[in-house]
């Protein structure tokens, strides 16, 4: 059984799902066609931290950010839980929905739904 995460620091918070997105906030975009994807306030942790690194069965390794939420991502595909990063979770590919780059995964299970974004896929706009 895995122990129930402690809330996020007030900066690794989501923000409410009720407020409207101002010029003023920070977005984190595709980095190859730029669509925005999540924002720096939809960071959480998973695991015990934000940050991952991560090594596929083909010896690729990625440095993951975990969001919740990532709107500008679709995922692709059936859920599995063959190879998971996180016990307990199934993933799925997850795309950027403006141009279809690969640009992490997102994992259904115990503690809900997150994204693991890989984060020199991203940047700041």
């Amino acid at each position: 059984m895995v122990a129930p995460l402690a809330p996020p620091p007030p900066d690794l918070a989501p923000a409410p799902a009720t407020r409207e997105r101002t010029a003023a906030d920070p977005v984190l975009a595709c980095a190859r066609c730029g669509h925005a994807i999540t924002r720096p306030a939809a960071r959480v942790a998973r695991g015990g931290a934000h940050v991952h690194t991560r090594i596929n069965p083909y010896g690729y390794v990625f440095q993951l950010g975990c969001f919740d939420p990532a709107e500008g991502c679709a995922p692709e595909g059936p859920a599995t839980l063959e190879h998971t990063w996180f016990a307990g979770h199934a993933w799925r590919l997850g795309t950027c929905r403006a141009c279809g780059e690969h640009l992490g995964w997102r994992f259904e299970g115990e503690t809900g739904v997150f994204w693991g974004l890989i984060l020199d896929r991203l940047r700041e706009a």
